[in-house]
């Protein structure tokens, strides 16, 4: 399950670790990059309510002897602060594993890459691999990073193995309950499932 760890409330840490659910919670960094999109509808940010949540979740988590997942959504304003993104993602809030896919159209404009901001970009990245190569050489292991997988794939411009998981390894539930094939769906009723209330799942 995905989270944007609003609602980690102590009886639902509870449900997920008596579950052993397989948990990831979305944090795009320390404060001031969180809160750049990760905002409330009335357009307070989000950082402060979230993160004593998630730390209780991850040491509650570590206690049961489980690891929760963090995930980023890499954006341009992370530009010049991948390091410090990672850092905090791994030192501070302790997530057993990191993933960080790039942001994608239809986000809005503002966040997404542009070519100009790849040669910063690549910059960044190698900066952050050379500490990564650093660290595994004093620890013995790589960390788990996720962003590592997807450059691999991108360097041997290899093609993917599998098809996509909606409605087969994945399904979303949207904000009032709805149950779409994966979160690109959502809104578009024609894809709707059914939803949680209800019990009913439309299958066709």
């Amino acid at each position: 399950i995905t989270t944007n760890g609003t609602l980690l409330r102590k009886e639902v840490r509870r449900f997920l670790i008596e579950n052993n659910f397989s948990t990831m919670v979305s944090l795009d960094g320390p404060q001031k990059m969180h809160d750049v999109a990760r905002r409330f509808k009335n357009g307070r940010g989000s950082f402060q309510e979230i993160e004593p949540l998630i730390k209780a979740l991850t040491r509650e988590a570590a206690y049961a002897g489980m690891g929760i997942q963090g995930r980023t959504t890499l954006n341009r304003y992370h530009l010049e602060h991948v390091e410090e993104l990672y850092d905090f993602l791994d030192r501070k809030m302790e997530f057993s594993a990191i993933s960080t896919p790039l942001i994608h159209r239809p986000a809005p404009a503002e966040f997404n890459f542009s070519e100009a901001d790849l040669p910063q970009l690549e910059a960044d990245l190698g900066r952050l691999g050379d500490r990564v190569v650093d660290r595994a050489a004093r620890e013995g292991k790589l960390p788990s990073y996720g962003l590592f997988s997807f450059l691999d794939v991108l360097r041997e411009r290899a093609r993917p193995t599998r098809g996509c998981a909606a409605g087969r390894r994945a399904v979303t539930v949207d904000y009032d309950g709805k149950l779409y094939p994966c979160e690109r769906f959502i809104g578009q009723l024609d894809y709707c499932l059914g939803d949680v209330f209800s019990g009913q799942l439309r299958l066709d």
